[in-house]
């Protein structure tokens, strides 16, 4: 989620409080861990920690089709987001929802002069 003009250079980044908890859990899993570089996942990590903000949602919402992706859209809500970055179907056809936009990271990458990743072999 974005929460700004230009994006990726003046965003807020917003969580969902007790997902940094998860994350570190989910990077931990012996499964994941033998393919993640230990100092990228210490770089993720200090990149949330030092750019993002937490968030309680105190709202519950029911708006998408998607019961799981209501956790989003309640986390949009409470940090007061005017984009939620996504590419997940259930949520983008939900744009605009309650007044933020719902985008793709490639659009919101390209929004920001960030070209994205070239053409697959």
């Amino acid at each position: 989620m974005g929460n700004g003009r230009h994006p990726a250079k003046h965003s807020n980044y917003g969580f969902q409080t007790g997902r940094g908890l998860e994350l570190l859990d989910v990077f931990a899993r012996p499964r994941l861990a033998r393919f993640l570089d230990p100092e990228l996942r210490d770089e993720v990590l200090a990149f949330l920690d030092g750019f993002g903000a937490f968030f309680a949602p105190t709202i519950a919402v029911t708006d998408c089709s998607d019961p799981k992706d209501n956790k989003c859209l309640e986390l949009a809500l409470a940090a007061g987001a005017d984009t939620i970055i996504s590419g997940d179907a259930h949520l983008l056809v939900l744009h605009p929802w309650r007044g933020a936009r719902i985008v793709r990271p490639a659009e919101y990458l390209g929004a920001a002069g960030i070209p994205g990743p070239g053409p697959t072999v």
